[in-house]
């Protein structure tokens, strides 16, 4: 709020009052597939409903609407809390999608398919929401279920032994390695191939929007070593080159050249180093630590 007027909005809530009715009906939603933990495939997933009459019989022939909506996720999961994933798939955009209305059979049981092979190949949170109305009248109950969704057979995750972003030259840092299958058991993954890329930036004549033309610092990334690479079950220590100062990623390929893992990693120490500098770049200065006390000596890079 500036000036006793609405900026932007941060947030929203719905909110519904009704006179209290007592339900006359009981719904619950399942997935063909789920999974507490971990992931779930997308093919072949689909919606069930039970839906029942107050005492627990059948809710024959009741009309059933549903939804699902997909939202972006992160791959995170409590059981590897010290390790972070990197998701080949990633993606923006979230999606919505009303279903087909159903009825129930006389078991009062209803099935949605979610053809989820039209949606971008992604990592997402479904939630699949159901609603049962009664034979009369528009009242209704609801319920919803959700799972995290991705087409991968596998994850890979990375947990440093230190911090990664200031890195002594020539100073001993290394990542452990894990790959996990869906349901979260570590598995051992072959034919992969390990790279080193060293990040520069060089200044590149780009065309704008108005048609000028202009200077620009351009991040270029350098290959500097390929390696084949196989984690076993119980995991890899993979160290790092620390050698050379500069800035650098540890990238991990698959077969098809997918990129299942972007580790970016500084080494910092004296060498000739060149940052090409235009008129809006910044110098970029990273400390050995965040906190310092009276007297302590301070290694910047």
């Amino acid at each position: 709020v500036k000036d006793n007027k609405r900026s932007a909005l941060l947030g929203s809530v719905a909110v519904r009052v009704e006179e209290f009715l007592p339900d006359r009906l009981k719904i619950t939603t399942h997935l063909s597939t789920e999974r507490a933990e971990g992931w779930v495939s997308p093919a072949g997933l689909k919606g069930r409903v039970m839906l029942q009459n107050l005492y627990g019989t059948p809710a024959a022939k009741h009309r059933i609407g549903a939804d699902i909506t997909l939202s972006p996720a992160f791959p995170a999961f409590r059981q590897y809390k010290d390790y972070t994933f990197f998701d080949p798939l990633r993606t923006d955009k979230s999606f919505t999608d009303r279903l087909e209305d159903a009825v129930t059979d006389e078991q009062g049981e209803a099935e949605f398919g979610f053809n989820l092979d039209r949606f971008d190949k992604a990592t997402y949170r479904l939630i699949f929401t159901a609603e049962g109305y009664e034979l009369e009248g528009g009242r209704s109950v609801t319920s919803e279920s959700s799972v995290l969704v991705s087409p991968l057979p596998y994850l890979i995750g990375y947990r440093p032994d230190g911090d990664l972003t200031f890195i002594g030259k020539e100073s001993s840092r290394s990542v452990q390695l894990i790959a996990i299958d869906p349901g979260l058991r570590k598995i051992g993954v072959s034919d992969l191939t390990a790279q080193i890329i060293e990040e520069r930036y060089v200044s590149a004549l780009t065309k704008q929007s108005s048609g000028v033309y202009k200077y620009q610092s351009i991040k270029k990334e350098i290959p500097v070593s390929t390696q084949p690479l196989s984690i076993p079950d119980q995991g890899l220590r993979f160290p790092l080159p620390t050698k050379n100062p500069g800035d650098f990623l540890l990238i991990i390929k698959d077969t098809d050249n997918v990129e299942l893992s972007r580790i970016a990693f500084t080494v910092a120490g004296a060498a000739n180093l060149t940052r090409a500098l235009e008129r809006e770049a910044e110098l970029q200065v990273k400390l050995n630590k965040t906190d310092f006390v009276p007297g302590e000596e301070i290694q910047l890079s």
